[in-house]
């Protein structure tokens, strides 16, 4: 889903965040270990919940589970969340850390209408991320990575994934427009492609580098579709536009964020205590996207879209919530100029 909302969005990756994922268990203020009955099943804790021979319970998500528990006072029921779910929804963390394994990490990008590509300095370390679609040809993926590989660049991250409908309308209308123009009663014959697949590709280089430039010139040569969605630096590193505005947020202690996020929904002329203020979309309102709306909305405007119902979630964090069937009004608002 991500990948495609790149694909539709005139945005650039400007960097990345790699977020540990770590799940808590959960239960009403008081509750013990040994107190706990029931728990919501959760695969990244499967060995956890065996181990405690705990029973399992399905709900809709993380935060929901947590959520459902402090509504309904559910004593002997836990919840397994992220420590942020719980003190949005006032439970205890009985224990910390149960996931079954500690390399568990989700990757985060950040996006901008500007890229930063021209501000990377040639010492810094920069990774490429792109698209691109191949012919149905025999050894093509083989003939596109070595565009790279012969160029000593290495990679970081290769993955394929059914192409979405945008490129495939795309690249129909470009095959009946050549066989048009090679023979003008060919314009119907033209062949729908079906069943192809997209490649998402990072190297660790600029897109600037001599090396990336020629490597990105000889793939578009053998593609049918190339675009580079962004250079950025590696490991989290802010620069240029970007880091000037997020260093000028105001980032208030998590412990006081709550409190205050209540009195500032409170305040009828919000939008207008701030000169300053930014409209902050976030895709994705999970454990990260909480943070970083419990983070911001205190200074800025924050809206938030996501595939499961997170608006009572959204409402606690002052943050207004859109789902993920209304992702153009999401778009609308977060992309309009003030």
């Amino acid at each position: 889903m991500n990948y495609d909302l790149l694909l539709r969005c005139n945005l650039h990756i400007v960097a990345e965040h790699d977020f540990k994922v770590e799940h808590t268990l959960l239960a009403l203020p008081g509750t013990k270990k040994e107190d706990i009955k029931k728990v919501q099943a959760l695969t990244q804790c499967d060995n956890y919940i065996r181990k405690m021979g705990f029973e399992r319970e399905a709900t809709y998500d993380t935060a929901g589970s947590a959520k459902l528990i402090k509504e309904g006072n559910l004593v002997g029921c836990a919840a397994i969340a992220s420590d942020l779910a719980g003190s949005v929804h006032g439970l205890d963390a009985v224990e910390r850390n149960i996931e079954d394994h500690d390399n568990n990490f989700t990757r985060f990008l950040v996006l901008s209408r500007n890229p930063v590509t021209s501000v990377i300095p040639p010492d810094m370390p920069a990774k490429t991320s792109i698209v691109f679609v191949l012919p149905n040809d025999p050894g093509a993926l083989y003939k596109a990575l070595a565009c790279f590989s012969l160029r000593d660049i290495d990679f970081s991250k290769i993955e394929s994934r059914p192409t979405s409908v945008c490129i495939l309308e795309l690249l129909q209308y470009e095959e009946g427009r050549k066989k048009a123009q090679e023979s003008p009663t060919a314009r119907d014959a033209a062949t729908s492609p079906l069943f192809r697949y997209t490649f998402y590709l990072d190297f660790r280089a600029c897109e600037y580098d001599d090396n990336a430039q020629n490597a990105l010139l000889h793939l578009k040569e053998l593609s049918d579709y190339v675009r580079v969605l962004g250079s950025f630096p590696r490991g989290s590193r802010l620069i240029g536009d970007v880091r000037n505005q997020v260093e000028g947020l105001e980032v208030l202690p998590l412990s006081a964020q709550a409190q205050r996020a209540a009195a500032w929904r409170r305040q009828p002329s919000r939008k207008k205590s701030s000169s300053r203020r930014l409209k902050i979309g976030i895709i994705g309102f999970g454990k990260f996207g909480q943070f970083l709306a419990k983070t911001f909305a205190q200074s800025h405007d924050v809206f938030c879209v996501d595939k499961d119902d997170m608006s009572a979630a959204a409402k606690d964090l002052g943050c207004e919530f859109f789902p993920l069937y209304d992702l153009n009004a999401f778009a609308k608002v977060v992309c309009m100029r003030v």
